[in-house]
């Protein structure tokens, strides 16, 4: 089984023998680096859009929070029809 390669090593000079060992040796350690830094591009592109919607969730948030403000305001004007609600939610309304 090995007398092919023993044969093969034995007319090789040295620095041959050397650089058939180092490629031996290194071409699956550079495909196993060249997977694994694939995969971590991968993680780090969507780490990046996820950063970018919770960004996006998080200006949308205050939008959000001052429209909840309003309706609960047009709710309590509705329910009790009094003019310094009235003036509340007008004053609300300019600032959105």
């Amino acid at each position: 089984m090995f007398r092919p390669v023993l044969a093969l090593m034995n007319r090789a000079r040295y620095a041959q023998k050397f650089s058939l060992i180092f490629t031996v040796f290194m071409l699956p350690f550079c495909w196993l680096s060249f997977d694994k830094l694939a995969s971590i591009y991968q993680e780090h592109q969507s780490a990046q859009l996820e950063l970018q919607g919770l960004e996006a969730v998080g200006k949308s948030l205050s939008e959000y929070k001052k429209a909840v403000e309003v309706a609960g305001l047009e709710v309590v004007a509705n329910a009790r029809n009094k003019p310094d609600i009235a003036k509340l939610i007008s004053k609300q309304a300019d600032l959105c």
